[in-house]
């Protein structure tokens, strides 16, 4: 991880997925101490970043098996903080998407899944999500 304003290195990150695959995305949610990402075995990862006495740590806990279908797409969904006590200001939410559906994740106060639709699949189609 690499401070881009500065030009140093922040931390190595060694452990965030397993070897022989490559990381395909990486995007912090409104927490930055929190960030998810995938890589090409279709696996989803949570990355939770710690600072302890000056020194940097990365937790990482797999969300999404690519066992159970590739996810091809991440997206975290972000909240507006404008309205004060809104109902869901401490919840974080990720949305995934593999090649034969959409699911809606909690990632905090606690994983859950709270949302899955079936895509028509199309062989040559690869799903991708975008927040507007």
């Amino acid at each position: 991880m690499w401070d881009l304003t500065h030009g140093k290195l922040l931390r190595t990150i060694t452990d965030a997925h397993p070897p022989g695959s490559a990381v395909l995305h990486i995007k912090f949610t409104d927490d930055l101490t929190i960030a998810v990402c995938s890589d090409s075995g279709g696996s989803v990862f949570e990355l939770e970043f710690k600072r302890l006495i000056g020194v940097r740590t990365c937790e990482s806990k797999c969300l999404f098996s690519g066992s159970r279908g590739e996810v091809c797409d991440i997206e975290p969904l972000h909240m507006n903080y404008t309205i004060k006590d809104h109902p869901m200001k401490d919840v974080m939410i990720l949305a995934m998407a593999t090649l034969s559906k959409v699911l809606i994740v909690t990632l905090r106060p606690q994983l859950k899944v709270m949302f899955t639709y079936p895509l028509k699949v199309r062989s040559l189609c690869i799903h991708q999500i975008r927040e507007r």
